[in-house]
């Protein structure tokens, strides 16, 4: 296997880390900035918009990818046909949408909800506008204006404010918090528009447009109606239910929910950074039918996983009073929020990318009925459990709908052609931590009360330094860049790589939400 994957995957870490990072501080500055009950009212609000966005994408971003994409280099009128059959929908529904959504905001006089609804159309329309600049081979604008530069901005937009109106000496309201996390996404529309010079060199609007090849549209149509209930799907599993906490148990549990479930969001981004980089390779390797190349891209890249995820969920679970605090004493104590889901999320790690594996090997529809499932489940278990148990029982939920999704793709992919994620380095990777991270420290915490917080740190510092002795054998040294003098001889003794790019042009699952669910919009 050659390292060039494990150099993609460093760097997906990387770039998910910085925009994941922002993303955390945004949750954060919110919390800190408001009261218990505001501030659940800005997570449902948000969460609310979201889930709207994704409804009025009309699944265009994964068209205008696939559909340009396949045109190999397009030409500036065959960018601006397949815009328009892209992008006028999308316009088209959200305008209509944020007109009722402004209508509804005066007669209730919610100055909030107004800002949502003024900025719902660039919502919708960023992540279509990336889709086309990704689809003619730039991912760099995708960076820029959505992944890292929008929860960046959202930090800068927040932490200003927070600063200004304290100097003041007055506080934020929701409304301007709300406005801080919208207007990004203007931005955003903005810089996307002008990263495809197709369309912001047009001269003409009127006769600008091309249009669509015979049965092209319809072509079109039946493609995004498949993608879309997929991403309605996966921004359903993320956000709904926080708006059925905040409805079904009040803002105050929606916003526990919302800040305490964070770390769910951190491990989804190591698992999909991975997962990102993995795909390309793996769809190559089922392709040519080479089996044993994808059973160990699949080993290797879930013995990865483990390793960095499982002992930030031990610890998650071990000191939830560490992490819980920072965000204000009205979080702290929340351990049975934290318990389900990170038990959960230990299945989820375990088994790896087993979803984006069982789409590579051909059975997305298997993955789209296995998600179906778990939604109803969840949906199920929250109607059932948050009226009397709020925050926790959405947890539960959630942490069913992980279990039943993981499992079920652990099940079938046994029969398909990567076959297992399980192997010594994948032993070794879940013993290590609980040895270390739990076991020890825990044994020694019991005996000596006092010297609990250091026995964890100490945990934690043998545990890197068994990481570094033991790199090869958790196949680590595939993950981090090899020295230069090593390059050449790995390379030689390195399997074939058919793609390294993990752009949506190059990989058959950039296409597929289902496949790639975006995590910086995960909570």
């Amino acid at each position: 296997m050659s390292t060039r994957l494990g150099r993609q995957s460093l760097l997906n870490l990387v770039g998910y880390g910085v925009g994941g990072a922002g993303q955390l501080l945004v949750v954060l500055l919110t919390a800190r900035a408001l009261p218990l009950a505001d501030a659940g009212r800005v997570y449902a609000l948000i969460s609310a918009a979201l889930i709207v966005a994704a409804v009025l994408r009309l699944g265009t971003s994964a068209s205008a990818v696939l559909f340009l994409a396949r045109e190999g280099e397009p030409d500036e009128e065959t960018t601006r046909r397949i815009a328009r059959m892209v992008l006028l929908p999308v316009a088209g529904v959200s305008l209509l949408v944020a007109t009722v959504g402004v209508l509804v905001a005066v007669a209730i006089d919610s100055a909030a909800l107004a800002v949502v609804a003024l900025t719902l159309p660039a919502t919708a329309l960023v992540e279509p506008l990336l889709g086309i600049s990704r689809g003619t081979g730039r991912m760099l604008p995708t960076v820029l204006a959505d992944r890292a530069g929008r929860p960046l901005l959202q930090v800068l937009l927040l932490g200003g404010a927070w600063l200004a109106v304290t100097l003041a000496g007055g506080s934020l309201t929701v409304t301007a918090v709300v406005a801080c996390w919208c207007a990004p996404y203007l931005v955003g529309a903005v810089v996307a528009w002008w990263s495809t010079p197709a369309l912001h060199r047009l001269r003409t609007w009127r006769h600008g447009w091309p249009r669509p090849l015979p049965g092209e549209a319809r072509e079109m149509v039946r493609f995004s109606a498949s993608r879309s209930a997929t991403e309605i799907m996966q921004m359903a599993f993320a956000r709904l239910d926080v708006v059925l906490v905040a409805a079904l148990a009040g803002p105050e549990q929606a916003a526990l929910y919302t800040v305490v479930t964070r770390f769910v969001v951190v491990v989804q981004l190591v698992q999909q950074a991975i997962a990102t980089a993995t795909e390309p390779p793996l769809a190559a390797a089922v392709a040519a039918g080479r089996r044993a190349d994808a059973a160990e891209l699949y080993r290797t890249s879930t013995a990865w996983i483990v390793s960095i995820v499982w002992p930030l969920l031990l610890l998650v679970l071990a000191k939830p009073d560490w992490w819980l605090g920072v965000f204000g004493p009205a979080y702290a104590g929340s351990f049975a929020v934290v318990l389900p889901l990170g038990l959960a999320m230990l299945v989820a790690s375990a088994v790896g990318s087993a979803e984006s594996v069982l789409t590579m090997a051909g059975r997305s529809d298997l993955v789209v009925g296995t998600n179906v499932v778990a939604l109803v489940t969840m949906i199920g278990v929250d109607l059932a459990l948050i009226p009397a148990h709020g925050a926790t029982g959405a947890a539960i939920g959630w942490a069913s709908a992980i279990v039943i999704k993981n499992v079920a793709a652990l099940v079938l992919n046994t029969r398909g052609p990567a076959g297992h994620p399980f192997s010594g380095a994948w032993l070794l990777a879940v013993g290590l931590p609980v040895v270390l991270v739990v076991a020890l420290p825990g044994l020694l915490g019991a005996l000596v009360p006092a010297v609990a917080d250091a026995a964890e740190l100490l945990g934690l510092a043998a545990l890197a330094v068994t990481y570094v002795l033991a790199r090869r054998r958790l196949r680590l040294d595939r993950l981090v860049a090899i020295p230069a003098r090593r390059r050449r001889a790995a390379a030689a003794a390195a399997s074939p790589d058919v793609s390294s790019s993990a752009s949506p042009a190059a990989s058959p699952a950039a296409a597929d939400p289902a496949v790639t669910p975006d995590p910086q919009e995960a909570r």
